[in-house]
């Protein structure tokens, strides 16, 4: 490195971080916007010229620069959130389960020629591999995901009950539920996996909340993660009228989505839902690859989608296995739609996504680009699908994005910005240094018509002084788990699995612009269980 980089690189490291200096991948770059890697769509609207390689995520607490060695984890561990003293409080708690869900540990079995289901693979140079049924494989991978999501949840519960809270949410990132998409050696496997992921996540989810009654473990909301997934799609055409995908060369609609669960009653005043399917709108670089991010195919103009007709409609080529040679195009706006259950599987008419399970407290769900390319805060093709939408919690679901004050407006209604990232370090705000953390809880305040954010430390659970990290909460991710009896049976974790740890917010939420009195505010708190 030349004398005049070293300079450089010195002043943009001691830069102080104000709201226009961001920090990425380590490195302070005043007067522009994070983007990492959700965000390459938001990324094209600036110029950037640098000497620099900017390193992005994922990341490891190696990475950091020596002039940040001594920076605190969080910025100022006493921050609270700044509360008007009139307001009627609902005591939230948010449990954020923290994993590695961008870079999945590859399990995919070698077996014996001749295997039920295995699939023999033949190299160019002749050799050849025989691998284990993609159906074992994905039926395996996903009974271990919640395996641990389920351990998560009784680990964080014991050391912090959620029945200290008035409601409960527990968050999991962004393609938690997925495996490498290396794994998989043709897009028949594709296909095939596709379906058994959606229908095996869907009822996994519910056999988690099912876990976790409401007299034992108060009101509970589960956003478990994403589960991504691909199908032909049958509704792109060009700008011309023609059908864009055909058998030649086909394209593949993405299916990214949430299936939030919760333990509340479906048949009081409320009807609420048994569950709803929320889905991601766009499409990142990063969300179907095994190495390079896709590259958009420009001699493909397809007609706008019409489920969000703003949104530039393009194709993308996707690498997911290029030593498989298995390559393929997908349009980069998503055709799925929201979708409710009852308790016995229907699909309700009422295609709506119920975003106020608990009276007064609306919330909303963001899936990494999303957050900045189809917010739910304004976009008005997603505000349509939401029940309620000045809702006060936003829940940004991620892999690789930070979060972006131009996301809220100067008169939003959003209270918190919660936010899981399955990239380690791509959750912080510019206020934050550290890269250690998968997640963080923000207040969002309007000042002086601007956005700014206020980043809350987690709690403190470990009363060990020599303990490093006292808000994280390890999972047990190992093969064997003790279980308290009345859950023992639980099946073991088979194969390599990231490991994860839970942190803990407790946020007071100002609930009086929709409920008039604290009187109202008590009787939705106070439930059938108050007595048990």
């Amino acid at each position: 490195m030349s004398n005049q980089q070293e300079k450089q690189t010195y002043q943009i490291l001691n830069t102080l971080l104000t709201r226009r200096s961001v920090l990425i991948g380590g490195m302070a770059l005043p007067a522009i916007s994070m983007f990492t890697a959700c965000t390459e769509e938001n990324a094209q609207k600036h110029s950037i010229k640098s000497d620099f390689i900017i390193p992005f995520g994922p990341y490891s607490p190696e990475d950091a620069p020596k002039k940040l060695e001594n920076a605190p984890i969080i910025p100022d561990e006493k921050s609270e959130p700044i509360i008007d003293p009139n307001a009627i409080k609902m005591n939230v708690g948010i449990y954020n389960f923290e994993y590695n869900s961008f870079k999945q540990l590859r399990g995919r079995r070698l077996v014996s020629r001749g295997t039920p289901g295995s699939v023999v693979f033949r190299g160019k140079d002749g050799s050849f591999a025989v691998y284990e049924s993609i159906i074992d494989y994905v039926k395996r991978s996903v009974d271990n995901r919640f395996v641990l999501l389920y351990r998560g949840m009784l680990t964080a519960f014991n050391a912090r009950s959620p029945k200290d809270y008035d409601v409960s949410f527990f968050t999991a990132p962004e393609f938690y539920w997925n495996v490498p998409w290396g794994e998989f050696l043709n897009i028949d496997e594709v296909l095939v996996a596709s379906d058994l992921f959606l229908k095996l996540v869907t009822q996994k989810v519910r056999s988690l909340i099912a876990n976790f009654p409401e007299c034992d473990y108060g009101k509970l909301i589960l956003l478990p993660g994403t589960i991504a997934a691909l199908k032909p799609s049958v509704s792109v055409f060009n700008k011309d009228g023609r059908t864009a995908s055909t058998k030649e060369k086909p394209i593949y609609n993405a299916s990214n989505h949430l299936v939030c669960v919760h333990n509340l009653p479906l048949n009081d005043v409320y009807q609420r839902p048994a569950y709803m399917i929320w889905p991601k709108r766009t499409v990142s670089g990063i969300d179907f690859i095994n190495g390079k991010r896709c590259e958009f195919d420009e001699n493909t103009k397809l007609a706008a989608n019409r489920i969000n007709p703003d949104i530039n409609h393009r194709v993308k080529i996707c690498k997911l296995n290029p030593d498989k040679s298995l390559v393929i195009r997908i349009h980069n706006v998503s055709s799925d739609k929201v979708e409710a259950f009852d308790d016995y599987g229907r699909q309700l008419l009422d295609t709506s996504f119920n975003n106020e399970l608990i009276p007064g407290l609306p919330f909303g769900i963001n899936i990494c680009l999303d957050h900045v390319a189809a917010s739910s805060t304004h976009d008005r093709y997603r505000m349509a699908q939401l029940k309620n939408t000045k809702f006060k919690l936003d829940f940004v679901i991620a892999a690789g994005i930070g979060l972006d004050e131009n996301s809220y407006g100067k008169s939003t209604t959003v209270q918190y910005a919660i936010h899981n990232d399955g990239i380690q370090g791509s959750n912080q705000n510019p206020q934050q240094l550290s890269k250690i953390f998968y997640s963080n809880v923000s207040q969002v305040i309007s000042d002086q018509n601007k956005i700014r954010f206020l980043t809350l430390p987690a709690l403190k659970i470990s009363k060990d002084e020599k303990n490093k990290y006292p808000s994280m909460i390890r999972i047990d991710h190992s093969a064997d788990f003790n279980y308290p009896d009345r859950y023992s049976g639980m099946p073991s974790i088979i194969g390599p699995i990231n490991p994860a740890n839970v942190r803990v917010w407790n946020i007071p939420v100002d609930v009086r612009d929709t409920l008039k009195t604290p009187e109202e505010l008590r009787r939705v708190v106070s439930e059938k269980c108050a007595s048990v």
